[in-house]
């Protein structure tokens, strides 16, 4: 059997759309005869401490830099307090029984070149692998190398599986821009998951990449079912409820506004947070589900209000009635993909535009339906794969 080894985000214990992209890639991938594996690798420890604090010195200046260290003590308390709570999802637990990953745990660009995992192709992504933002500044050379794959030897083959830049345009100066280019041309084929990333990879020297569906939408509501039976907690919820599931990003979206109008449609509220590490905090009680849970609330609920990308791919995936929330802030650009995603299947009158009722009004799955079999069908990820195990 060929094998593969991927290159994406796997280590959050808050974000089920990561997860499952991960899953759904290895799902794919064993379909059409392919041994995926996954890369245990460290992005945010690529960087000593002290490196990091010296970068942030020279970019920022010793005044800012000691502001924002000083404003970081009552977030890390947040986020102990966030870690204690996220266990509760068992993402671990997941990981462990349902995604092949690699034994050994790389905490440095350097130690993949020493010891680079064996694979007739490596892949990159999906997610926003390729989302090359100030929050890797001080390890921003090491990080592009691992996400674009520099680590392994010339001739290996490379392919990007409907990866993100998580914006409208390329960030970073000229160094990094020079550097993404050179090592996107050593890819054999290039997907990404929005149509603005086609622009941003001719931008970079690509003029080849296309567009491919995220991969957890490659995969059917009668394929993730299968994990149900796999998890004991994931029982049927009971009774009539409204699935609420935020990411912490901010969004112009009233939590008391929408319980007042749950109990004037005589549903319960199950209320879902994501990516706890970003500050948000509200009194409102949570469930802290786990990955089987979580698709099991979307499968099983009346409505399902969202503010996350995944979350609604999932919602069109079960066939449910959802209203999408547009984020805000500088999570604003987030908001492109939804926009795409909900464009390509004739929905984007199912964003929340301050009408709760609205979540009501039928969808024409009769016709999402079709557009979602064509495009597992043209996926040219799929297509690769297929092509190149022989």
């Amino acid at each position: 059997m060929k094998t593969a080894a991927i290159v994406t985000y796997w280590i959050t214990d808050s974000n089920y759309g990561s997860i499952l992209q991960n899953w759904a890639v290895q799902r794919i991938l064993e379909r059409n005869g392919v041994s995926g594996v996954t890369i245990r690798f460290l992005f945010r420890v690529s960087a000593s401490a002290g490196n990091r604090l010296m970068d942030n010195i020279r970019t920022h200046g010793l005044v800012r830099t000691a502001l924002k260290t000083a404003g970081y003590i009552p977030l890390k308390i947040y986020k102990r307090n966030c870690a204690v709570k996220d266990r509760e999802r068992g993402f671990n637990a997941f990981r462990d029984a349902h995604l092949n990953m690699t034994d050994r745990t790389y905490c440095s660009y350097e130690e993949l070149v020493s010891s680079c995992p064996h694979a007739d192709l490596y892949i990159a992504g999906s997610d926003q692998l390729w989302n090359f933002s100030d929050e890797f500044s001080p390890c921003i050379e090491s990080y592009i190398k691992t996400a674009m794959i520099d680590f392994a030897g010339e001739d290996a083959r490379r392919v990007s599986c409907a990866v993100s830049f998580g914006r409208n345009e390329f960030s970073g100066d000229r160094s990094v821009r020079e550097l993404a280019s050179s090592l996107l041309g050593k890819f054999d084929l290039v997907t990404v998951r929005e149509k603005s990333g086609i622009d941003i990879c001719r931008s970079l020297g690509r003029g080849d990449a296309v567009w491919n569906a995220d991969p957890t939408l490659m995969l059917t509501a009668d394929d993730y079912r299968t994990l149900y039976d796999d998890d004991g907690t994931a029982a049927k919820p009971e009774g009539r409820y409204v699935l609420l599931y935020l990411l912490n990003n901010p969004s112009d979206f009233s939590i008391s506004a929408f319980y007042s109008w749950a109990r004037s449609e005589g549903l319960r509220v199950v209320y879902v947070n994501g990516n706890s590490e970003y500050f948000g905090f509200n009194l409102r009680r949570k469930t802290y589900a786990t990955i089987p849970q979580w698709l099991r609330l979307i499968d099983n609920a009346e409505y399902v209000f969202t503010n996350s990308f995944h979350g609604t791919v999932f919602s069109v995936i079960y066939g449910k009635k959802f209203l999408s929330v547009r984020q805000t802030g500088r999570f604003r650009q987030q908001n492109e993909r939804l926009e795409r995603l909900l464009e390509g299947m004739s929905l984007k009158h199912r964003f929340f535009d301050g009408d709760f009722s609205a979540v009501k009004n039928d969808v024409d799955y009769a016709s999402v339906n079709p557009v979602l079999d064509d495009i597992r069908l043209k996926s040219p990820f799929v297509g690769y794969i297929r092509n190149s195990r022989d």
